[in-house]
């Protein structure tokens, strides 16, 4: 019908602190035991010499009942 509408919105990148001890305690207590998570400014690096192990964090974090967004970038 020809007609705009605009919405504003804030968007925020990167997690804070407390939300990254809190996927930190999550991975540490129901991950595997090889994975290691570490803090990193706005993000949370989680290393592990076994893709299938990344995997299953990554399964953990989506199916976890968290009130943030979770986003995995650079898988090898």
């Amino acid at each position: 019908s020809g007609k705009e509408y605009k919405i504003a919105c804030t968007l925020k990148a990167g997690i804070s602190q407390e939300q990254a001890k809190k996927l930190g305690k999550l991975i540490r207590d129901a991950g595997p035991t090889s994975v290691k998570a570490q803090v990193m400014g706005e993000e949370l690096r989680v290393s592990s010499k076994s893709r299938d192990q990344l995997q299953d964090v990554q399964a953990l974090l989506r199916e976890a009942d968290l009130d943030f967004a979770v986003q995995f970038v650079n898988y090898r």
